[in-house]
């Protein structure tokens, strides 16, 4: 157990507080209250989650959480970098260019194809039909032979019956393709990971891009929406009326603050997070991270 681990363990059982009894309270699983106790801050989701709650332990059991994160801040990981901002940091009169050129490209590449199209086309009904029609006349035996060629059919059709039949079945088979199997397609899921007192996290995997749609169908309610966490780019800061719904999307991981959560459901990819949680507090923060990026919460 580090030193850190055990004064927090010793506040706790101080104070009568269980492991179960404190999880209630910090909205935090119980083993990564373990973990945070023997100092195994590796199973926890990320860097900035063992600092989160840490502070939300230290200050349940009735301690400073400043002072402990300052004694305690070379025992502690430091939260890792956002490669996302970089990215983000782009204006977007670059990607709407990127996307006239792609489209473009795709014209012309539609084009060509469809030049190439009419020129097969032609040339299968032109030239191949040429050599077809020369194959048919000189296949159409003379009327004076008619009568020699039915005689040697009389003799020899049972046999030419009996070859035919035989490779038929070896064509067929031989012919056949198997379809390639499918891979199925996993299901985006949004995971609630806990809070450090002030902000709901959750995690969101399966997908590389959030689909968060705001409907407010209770009430006014006003919304501020941030790129990666809450010292990112604003995206979204607007008043929504009652009724009004809209719809956004993003590469990364975002940060939002609702003024009259109760009014307003939200839906991440499809998916409508608890509504009971938007009752137990108001304003109302939530950290939307993406599994495939390394992304820095509200401090």
């Amino acid at each position: 157990m580090s030193d850190l681990g055990e004064i927090l363990k010793t506040a706790r059982t101080e104070k009568g507080i269980t492991l179960d009894e404190l999880q209630d309270q910090t909205k935090i699983r119980k083993t990564y209250l373990e973990a945070i106790e023997a100092g195994n801050y590796k199973i926890l989701p990320g860097n900035f989650y063992v600092r989160a709650f840490i502070k939300s332990y230290a200050e349940a059991v009735g301690l400073d959480p400043a002072e402990v994160m300052s004694h305690y801040q070379n025992d502690i990981p430091k939260p890792e970098p956002e490669p996302a901002a970089v990215e983000n940091s782009r204006p977007r009169s670059s990607r709407l260019r990127n996307t006239d050129k792609i489209a473009k490209w795709a014209s012309s590449l539609l084009l060509l194809s469809f030049i190439v199209l009419i020129a097969v086309v032609i040339y299968t009904f032109v030239v191949k039909g040429d050599d077809g029609s020369n194959e048919s006349v000189d296949n159409n035996p003379p009327i004076t032979d008619s009568r020699s060629n039915l005689e040697a059919g009389l003799v020899n059709g049972g046999d030419e019956e009996q070859a035919d039949d035989g490779e038929k079945p070896a064509d067929n088979g031989a012919s056949e393709e198997q379809e390639p199997e499918q891979e199925p397609v996993q299901e985006v899921e949004v995971s609630y990971v806990g809070t450090d007192s002030s902000t709901y996290i959750y995690t969101i995997n399966n997908t590389k891009e959030l689909s968060v749609e705001f409907i407010a169908a209770n009430g006014e309610c006003w919304a501020q929406v941030k790129s990666g966490n809450s010292n990112g780019e604003v995206l979204v800061e607007k008043k929504y009326n009652k009724g009004e719904q809209e719809t956004f999307t993003a590469q990364n991981s975002l940060w939002i603050r609702m003024g009259n959560p109760s009014a307003v459901q939200i839906k991440v990819n499809g998916k409508l997070i608890e509504e009971e949680k938007l009752k137990e507090s108001s304003p109302w923060n939530i950290q939307l991270n993406l599994s495939n990026s390394a992304t820095e919460s509200p401090a």
